[in-house]
Formats: C-alpha cells, sequence, structure tokens
C-alpha cells in the first residue's frame, strides 16, 4: 500500500506495539503519527555543546543562553534530517515504525526496505538535503544580526548542518551517502544484494580509513584523534554487518519459503544423460537420488553434453542445510545458512517442491508493493 505521494499531509499506517519508544529512551513526542525518543545519553551531548559552545563565547550569562540554543538547534537538526527520511519514506509506500536520536546521529526505522532503486535513491538522499537546507539557512541568519554572541553561535549551527550533510553523503554504508551508493548499484545491475554488497565493502574501506586516520592523528590530537579512530571502528563495524546480512527486509524475513521459491514440478536422476533433460521452462532442477534424497540442483546454464555426459557431472551438490522443509520461514533458513550463494531446496513430504536462491529472495523483496 502506498502512501499519498502529492502535497497532502500522509499519514502513516497504525503502528504496531513494537514501534514504540523504547523504555530507556526519552519520549519526545510524535512527527506525523511517528514517535519520536532519544537515548539519555542525549542529555550529555547537550550539556557538552552547551558548555563548549559559552567556553568559546566567554560572554557570562549570555554565553550559557547562546550555547543552549545552539546545542538545541543542533538536536532539532539531527531530528529535521531523520524527519525528512520518513516522510520521504511514507510517500514512497515504506511505513515507519520510529525515530530515534542516539549518541551518532538519528536512525529511522522503517518497516521494510525500499522497493525500487528509485525510492531508496530518495529516502536516503532527503536527509543530507534538509542538513544542508538547514545549514544555508543558519548561516544566511547571521547577515540578520552582529550581535558578538548571538552571529557565532548561528554560523556554528550553520556549519555543523553542512558538516551532518557532507559526512552523511559519503559513498559507503551505514551512511546515506552508502544508501546512495546501493541505489545506482541497484539500478545498473538490477540485484539488490549485490549492490547491498558493493555499498557495504565501500563502507568497510571508509571505516578502515578513518581508524586508520584516528591511529595516525593519536599522537598530535590524543584523545581527539582516539575519537576519530573509535567513529571508524563503529562504520566499519556497521558495514561489516550489512555485508553479512544483506537481507534484512522483516516483511521478507517473515515470509515462509513458499512464497519466494521458484516452483519446480519435476526432478532428474544424478545417472541420466543429459541429452535426455527435459527442462521444459525451467531454469534449475533438483537431482534426486535413488533412495529419494536431494543430491543436488542442475542449472540449464551449466549443461554442456560435449563435456558433462551424465547430470551427476555438472550438478551442484547442496549441503544438507540447504534441504528446507515447507513452511519454514526465509529468516530461520538464512540464520542457517547465513549470506553465502546457496541453492536451497523446498522439500513437502520429502518431494521437492521448489528452490530459493539469493536471486529469488532479491526478486521477491524488489517487487514494487
Amino acid at each position: 500500500m502506498h502512501s499519498p505521494s502529492g502535497s497532502e499531509a500522509a499519514t502513516p499506517p497504525p503502528l504496531p506495539p513494537t514501534s514504540q519508544p523504547r523504555r530507556r529512551d526519552i519520549y519526545l513526542g510524535r512527527i506525523f503519527g511517528i514517535p519520536v525518543s532519544a537515548g539519555y545519553s542525549w542529555l550529555a551531548i547537550m550539556g557538552l555543546l552547551t558548555w563548549s559552545l559559552q567556553r568559546n563565547l566567554d560572554a557570562g550569562f549570555s554565553g550559557w543562553a547562546a550555547g543552549a540554543f545552539g546545542a538545541a538547534m543542533f538536536l532539532v537538526g539531527v531530528l529535521l534530517h531523520e524527519v525528512s527520511h520518513s516522510v520521504v519514506a511514507i510517500r514512497r509506500g515504506v511505513p515507519v515504525k520510529r525515530i530515534r536520536l542516539m549518541v551518532f546521529g538519528g536512525v529511522s526505522e522503517l518497516a521494510h526496505e525500499a522497493r525500487t532503486p528509485g525510492d531508496e535513491f530518495l529516502i536516503a538522499a532527503s536527509g543530507p538535503i534538509s542538513s544542508a537546507a538547514m545549514g544555508v539557512l543558519f548561516l544566511a541568519a547571521t547577515n540578520l544580526t552582529s550581535s558578538a554572541v548571538l552571529n557565532p553561535t548561528l554560523r556554528w549551527v550553520g556549519w555543523i548542518n553542512i558538516w551532518l550533510a557532507a559526512t552523511n553523503l559519503l559513498p559507503g554504508i551505514p551512511l546515506d551517502g552508502g544508501r546512495v551508493l546501493r541505489s545506482a548499484v541497484w539500478k545498473a545491475t538490477g540485484n539488490r544484494v549485490q549492490a547491498t554488497r558493493v555499498a557495504a565493502r565501500a563502507g568497510q574501506a571508509l571505516g578502515a580509513v578513518v581508524m586508520l586516520t584516528g591511529i595516525v592523528l593519536f599522537g598530535w590530537l590524543g584523545f581527539d584523534g582516539l575519537w576519530i579512530g573509535f567513529i571508524g571502528w563503529i562504520l566499519f563495524g556497521a558495514a561489516s554487518v550489512a555485508y553479512s546480512q544483506p537481507f534484512t527486509d522483516n516483511q521478507l524475513l517473515d515470509l515462509p519459503v513458499d512464497r519466494v521459491m521458484r516452483p519446480v514440478g519435476a526432478y532428474v536422476s544424478p545417472a541420466a544423460g543429459i541429452d535426455t533433460v527435459d527442462f521444459g521452462d525451467e531454469e534449475i532442477l533438483p537431482v534426486m537420488g535413488p533412495w529419494g534424497e536431494v543430491l543436488g540442483v542442475l542449472h540449464r546454464s551449466a549443461v554442456n553434453p560435449g563435456t558433462t555426459p551424465q547430470v551427476r557431472d555438472a550438478m551442484v551438490a547442496v549441503r544438507t542445510a540447504e534441504i528446507v522443509e515447507s513452511g519454514t520461514s526465509v529468516g530461520q533458513m538464512l540464520s542457517v545458512l547465513g549470506s553465502r550463494d546457496f541453492n536451497a531446496v523446498v522439500v513437502a513430504g520429502g518431494e521437492p517442491v521448489g528452490i530459493v536462491r539469493p536471486y529469488e529472495l532479491t526478486e521477491y523483496s524488489g517487487r514494487p508493493t
């Protein structure tokens, strides 16, 4: 179901109980019906920013007031960044469960991933665009005042939002730029899993560079260099998770494998001659042993009568873990198989009824709703 895509306000569907703010968070209210919360770490961040800003201003009580204002605007900027993601997601038919502000920024928790590369691009790019727009607005506002306290505060808020936009556009998951990169690769290849892995590898490379930079700068900057290295470690870890778990769409993971499999109506014997195999309209067939056991799969593209006279010579053997009972959820299957390439044969009553590969999961999850 798609939410309105025109200029009218978009209203998300009713939210499940799991979408309520976490008990350890500070509940900030709802925006467009979306629960918004912040981790308690934000209290420390707000205090630290207020202290840092007033220290640079050195203006007594007015410095503290300006520091609090600057810290609050930083919070508003991060929130606006996430709200932009959420509003665009809703308008592209992707419900949003919650917005959560965390120590390193924020996250908009979507009910499922974008269905098309175009939707992915729009959702990802909306955050940095809003941050850049807010930055330009605050920098322009510095022309409206010559106050020795307010002017530098407005300038700081402007540049911090532009910095937020720029860093988020770096091309690597989990940053928004990584999502933009994924949308481009997805568009070019038609394969969302391959696109996720490319963007995740880019994120790992980015994280490694930031870590190395932090180590190199540690001798000059001390704690600041260590902090940069820590941020790189966080980026590298998040990118590694994305690479190892390319399928994160909850709607897909909760489905039974029967919904996403490629149905098969026949199977072949490993002793059969290649030239006798009739694929019909199928691209892949299960290979069954004499005792009714699944031995492997035979791909049409692997058939070469000149070099592979029998099915057993061309088939791809399957592991026991790749034999999946009908009714098993996609999530359960992936928890066993992991992210590597696989040829899962779905069986019902001992008979093969379908085949699931990463291709089938990508094809299903990429369908428009």
